[in-house]
């Protein structure tokens, strides 16, 4: 991918479009967090709108019930390509999100491939 297609693009036009056609509930509290739920309850999304690129700006996890602590998460900061997150997005929309069905080395990689195609090291 050229270097120009990994900057981060509109996070929020993004989870905007991803909760959109998930029919997810959505909810701006305070004014600069946006949170996108699903119909159980149990998986959610945390956006903050104004973080420093360098920051963590997403909070996505599962939960086993609506109260229960954790089954797990990631977060992603503000700075994050916007192939990256689409991709990301797009495979817990198709592919689940219980531990077992989504981290695996293979949706690392895929979804870690266009920081690497635009020549970014990991660190």
């Amino acid at each position: 991918m050229p270097a120009h297609e990994a900057d981060p693009g509109d996070h929020a036009a993004i989870l905007d479009e991803f909760a959109t056609g998930q029919g997810w509930d959505t909810r701006a509290w305070p004014r600069d967090t946006i949170h996108v739920i699903d119909a159980s309850q149990t998986l959610r999304i945390q956006f903050l709108n104004d973080a420093d690129p360098r920051e963590d700006a997403w909070t996505i996890a599962a939960y086993d019930t609506p109260v229960s602590d954790r089954i797990w998460h990631l977060t992603l900061t503000a700075g994050t390509p916007a192939p990256i997150l689409k991709r990301l997005l797009t495979v817990l929309a198709e592919e689940g999100w219980g531990p077992a069905d989504f981290i695996t080395d293979k949706t690392v990689a895929q979804a870690t491939r266009p920081l690497l195609d635009a020549a970014w090291q990991p660190t």
